[in-house]
């Protein structure tokens, strides 16, 4: 598996005996739409449906690049 942005190739998650280390991180994105559910029981509920999602791959590296966090923030992909 490769990363989505670098195409670094990834090892996925390594545990040790006290600690891990996380290479990779996987999210569904795509656009979002509002969607508002409610039953006459409870109270509305609000969420964001995600229309043709996409699955993207990023390594630990990436995700800590600035625009990749902003991208993320705002529930954009950031490819």
């Amino acid at each position: 598996m490769n990363c989505d942005r670098c195409k670094r190739q990834l090892t996925g998650t390594v545990h040790t005996k006290d600690n891990y280390r996380i290479d990779l991180y996987r999210l569904w994105t795509g656009n979002a739409v509002p969607v508002v559910f409610k039953e006459e029981c409870e109270d509305e509920t609000r969420f964001c449906k995600i229309e043709e999602p996409v699955l993207v791959t990023l390594c630990a590296q990436c995700c800590s690049v600035a625009e990749v966090k902003e991208a993320l923030k705002k529930f954009e992909s950031p490819l």
